[in-house]
């Protein structure tokens, strides 16, 4: 009798689990079904989904260049190299 009530309880614990992560997909179809309710929702799915731009609009990449050896390595070294270089322009 023990065991089934810890089959039981261990099962109970794998449908409490299933169910949470359920509810948080739930709540965020939720959201992206709101958003696609408006008419700014759903041009940025165009545009993400299919790359739309409007007339007159332009679309620009933007590439972050690969830290060659022996260049700066972290966040700090390239902020350090970026206001050397600002204050050098003056």
């Amino acid at each position: 009798m023990y065991e089934k009530a810890k089959v039981t309880e261990e099962n109970l614990s794998k449908v409490d689990k299933v169910y949470v992560e359920l509810q948080k997909r739930e709540s965020g179809l939720v959201a992206n079904v709101q958003q696609l309710q408006t008419s700014f929702g759903v041009e940025a799915e165009v545009r993400n989904k299919y790359g739309y731009v409007k007339k007159g609009e332009e679309v620009v990449v933007i590439v972050n260049e690969p830290i060659k050896n022996g260049e700066a390595s972290t966040t700090s070294e390239i902020k350090k190299g970026f206001w050397k270089k600002v204050g050098e322009m003056f």
